[in-house]
């Protein structure tokens, strides 16, 4: 399995309401498999980070072109939120479940 991984710099005292902005998107427009958002209660302040699971880059590219047609209307909530900066990158995912 491969993870998408968006680190967003939010401008400072924003990251409560870009990661609540955040949230809300993804609730109203669904990405193809799980989306997991984060923001940091300890360490780097300030970031809110974005994470979408899929199995293949040709299923991201194929479920991103789908996300973007229904979402990217929702981009300018965003606007005075964002610092520049950030990054994205994609990682390979192993899960090894708990022993029972």
């Amino acid at each position: 399995m491969l993870v998408w991984r968006a680190v967003i710099k939010a401008k400072q005292g924003s990251s409560n309401k870009l990661f609540d902005l955040a949230v809300e998107l993804h609730k109203q427009n669904p990405w193809i498999r799980t989306i997991r958002i984060y923001k940091s209660h300890t360490g780097l302040q300030d970031q809110v980070i974005v994470e979408a699971e899929c199995e293949s880059l040709a299923e991201f590219e194929e479920g991103q072109k789908q996300w973007l047609s229904r979402a990217s209307k929702e981009f300018p909530k965003f606007d005075g939120l964002m610092e520049t900066g950030g990054h994205i990158e994609f990682l390979t995912v192993t899960p090894i479940p708990a022993e029972e």
